[in-house]
């Protein structure tokens, strides 16, 4: 009889192991967490106000450069650290007869930059790049005669800009850039009459200035 129970016994221990075992398995890990959404460029809209030229742009220049004080931006966000920044800035003035002779001038500015982001913008961001801007610029004046004198240039300023910005929501930051570089002018053709007169001045400059940035993303 002892026999029969002890080989009983022996059969159920065997029969109970696996799930014994089974419930002393620790349990399995948590499921993978899903890959991350890959970078996907995006495309936004911005204004840049350039502090100096605010004041001096009746003057047609800032210490004799000519520049927009609010240009529009298009920033490209290519990759968390990479944007290229586009900017189109217009301008014109006009002087009438009752403050003397009449005088009219313009400047539109077209340009680009590559940023690189030291930090990418999560939402501070901090970034350094070159900026290539190129100036169309003249004027047209009227003697006490009836004559007219016109003349235009084109300009060329090779920039290095230091910035940084804050987004307050996933679309929308503020920011300000620092730029120093060096400005190549053009040489000023002037019309006057029949008489056409293109002057070779060779004039380079240096120059630093800053500029404040509100942006905008389109997601």
């Amino acid at each position: 009889m002892r026999r029969m129970l002890r080989s009983s016994a022996v059969a159920l221990a065997f029969a109970a192991a696996p799930a014994l075992a089974q419930e002393t398995q620790p349990p399995s890990a948590a499921p993978a967490r899903p890959e991350e959404q890959p970078f996907v460029p995006h495309l936004g809209l911005g204004l840049g106000i350039d502090a100096l030229s605010l004041g001096s742009f009746i003057q047609d220049s800032v210490a004799g450069i000519p520049a927009t004080p609010v240009s529009i931006y298009m920033p490209l966000q290519v990759r968390p650290w990479l944007r290229l920044d586009p900017s189109f800035g217009a301008g014109t003035y006009r002087q009438n007869a009752s403050s003397g002779n009449p005088f009219s001038g313009y400047v539109w500015t077209v340009g680009l930059g590559v940023l690189y982001y030291i930090v990418p913008p999560s939402p501070f961001g901090v970034y350094l790049g070159p900026r290539v801007n190129v100036a169309f610029s003249g004027s047209r004046a009227t003697d006490p005669s009836g004559g007219t004198q016109t003349t235009n240039e084109v300009d060329i300023a090779v920039l290095a800009a230091f910035g940084a910005e804050y987004f307050f929501v996933r679309q929308f930051g503020m920011g300000a850039e620092l730029r120093v570089g060096a400005y190549i002018f053009g040489d000023p053709k002037t019309v006057s009459g029949s008489s056409t007169t293109t002057l070779d001045r060779s004039r380079l400059g240096f120059a630093t200035s800053g500029v404040f940035f509100l942006r905008y993303f389109f997601y």
